[in-house]
């Protein structure tokens, strides 16, 4: 490893580490959090913004995702480096990295990634990279324009001019030592491994006195907007907006708001949110047999599809809910009794299986009546389940079998330390008893009966008896609690952090407009990336 990119990679994380760059504080990560979970359906946003208010901007680090995707629109990169970097953290379902410090590896993986992506950069498409000739034009001024081009995108705002100073110098120590080539892949793996790069560095504008929130600057807007829509670094056209005014009103915000959730770069994230959200990453954790890696991959594969296909078509919250159909492809075929030899839509029978929560990958990654209910209750309604005390004994491995299974289950609500939760969750779990762990359709279980009847109680506005889990969904489907609790995990996802209480008058906004808009999920993303909530920072008057 070149010895000066480590030392300043060293430097440069070691500055990053408390929550600050040089001066400027960007928020707190260990902030009071509000009540857990805090879910008010119906709330107005009048009632929940009378007073202007906006969350922290806690230091967050790239995710792998977005650093993959940052350095592909870079340096036109195939490679996907940040796929063997060490696991982002998880606010509930949703990568972040917003609190544990970068570890000894990290560092490591960071600093070989960069010099790695340098180095093909240069050997493979450094003319591209190039605005100018340095034959004709110059060496200094190539590499001049070099830095200032690459380090805009980079670090998502102009360089200062101490920062060209810097970078120019360390171009021209490296190519008096080994010439051009080697000066100019030593400033991409320097921008590679800057603070300013594996950041989200936002800043806003000065508060107005006595003020509650400060209006992020337009380049802290800009890359707000781009990491959040797109998940990548600005593109010019964004950064040029910035620096024209044109992200200083609403209407501009607006304008290009539009404009990025328009572009085919948008469905990747709209699918990845579905996937954090469902918590699709649990199926690797998942053990049952006949499941292997080609299958849990083609279950996830399958999902995928279905929200791409929901996305692309209508965006409906509701179609995403309730769709009759899917589509399997040859390994996921057998689990519906078909056969392929490649994805194909088929119909579901709709009295069976409707929906995103009834797709085989949700039934597999959570595959017993206990996982199921508190699935619902978390993803669905917002409501949180506490772990169960250490000292209860979990598992029903010497039940007597010649009790029906769902029996067996029941047993969690007779013992006091555990009814309270159980009784919360394992109703909803037994309206999925019809699924085996790989999500088939079985009718019966263990040679009984399967019993998939319940009541539903505990919600704002759903309660009551249901038969079977098509029932169940159908009915959250229409819940406004159900479409409150999905507004605000996409406010989770947005902001990359725990919620505060702060960011209420933001969820309870776009909650408003996705009702509005008919639950589109377009509509519900625009109206996070334009809300007050989301531009702004809350400060202390």
């Amino acid at each position: 490893m070149h010895r000066t990119t480590r030392l300043l990679l060293a430097i440069v994380m070691l500055a990053g580490c408390d929550g600050r760059i040089g001066d400027a504080p960007l928020g707190t990560a260990n902030a009071p959090r509000p009540p857990a979970d805090p879910n008010r359906p119906g709330v107005t946003p009048s009632a929940l913004c009378a007073t202007p208010s906006a969350g922290p901007l806690p230091l967050r680090r790239l995710t792998r995702v977005e650093y993959d995707n940052t350095v592909r629109a870079l340096l036109g990169t195939a490679q996907a480096p940040a796929r063997e970097f060490v696991e982002d953290e998880l606010v509930g379902t949703f990568h972040t990295n917003v609190t544990a410090p970068v570890s000894e590896i990290g560092l490591e993986q960071y600093t070989m990634a960069a010099e790695a992506l340098a180095r093909e950069a240069v050997d493979t498409h450094l003319d591209t990279l190039l605005a100018c000739d340095p034959a004709t034009a110059g060496e200094d001024a190539c590499a001049a324009q070099l830095i200032e081009t690459f380090g805009r995108r980079a670090f998502k705002r102009p360089l200062t001019s101490e920062e060209r100073s810097q970078y120019d110098a360390l171009f021209a120590t490296e190519r008096t030592v080994r010439g051009f080539t080697e000066g100019i892949r030593l400033v991409l793996a320097a921008f590679l491994t800057s603070p300013y790069f594996l950041y989200h560095a936002l800043a806003a504008e000065p508060a107005a006195p006595g003020a509650t929130i400060a209006r992020l600057t337009p380049h802290s807007i800009a890359e707000r907007l781009a990491f959040f829509l797109w998940r990548r670094t600005p593109d010019d056209e964004l950064l040029d907006a910035a620096e024209r005014g044109d992200l200083d009103t609403p209407e501009g915000v607006e304008s290009h708001v539009e404009r990025l959730v328009a572009d085919e770069r948008a469905l990747p994230v709209l699918v990845a949110f579905h996937a954090e959200w469902l918590g699709l990453d649990e199926l690797a954790n998942v053990e049952a047999e006949g499941l292997d890696d080609p299958l849990r991959a083609a279950m996830r594969a399958e999902t995928e599809a279905l929200v791409e296909h929901v996305m692309r078509e209508s965006a409906s919250f509701t179609e995403l809910m309730t769709a009759t159909y899917t589509f399997p492809d040859s390994a996921t075929a057998p689990l519906y009794g078909r056969s392929f030899t490649e994805r194909t839509r088929i119909e579901l029978d709709p009295t069976r299986r409707i929906g995103v929560f009834m797709q085989p990958s949700m039934l597999t990654a959570y595959r017993s009546p206990v996982l199921r209910g508190k699935m619902v209750r978390e993803l669905l309604l917002c409501q949180g389940i506490p772990p169960p005390p250490p000292e209860v004994n979990t598992d029903l491995s010497g039940a007597d079998p010649t009790i029906p299974p769902r029996q067996r289950w029941e047993a969690h609500s007779v013992d006091p330390a555990c009814a309270g939760c159980h009784g919360l969750m394992d109703p909803i779990g037994f309206a999925f008893g019809h699924y085996d762990t790989l999500g088939r359709w079985r009718d019966r279980e263990e040679g009984f009966d399967i019993d998939t009847t319940g009541s539903l109680i505990g919600t704002e506005d759903s309660d009551g008896p249901f038969e079977g889990a098509v029932d169940l969904l159908a009915r959250l489907s229409e819940s406004d609690q159900t479409r409150e609790c999905f507004a605000r995990q996409w406010v989770r996802f947005a902001v990359g952090r725990a919620l505060e209480t702060q960011d209420e008058c933001l969820v309870a906004t776009a909650a408003d407009r996705f009702r509005a808009s008919g639950y589109d999920v377009r509509a519900l993303v625009t109206a996070i990336a334009t809300s007050e909530g989301f531009l702004h920072v809350g400060v202390t008057p």
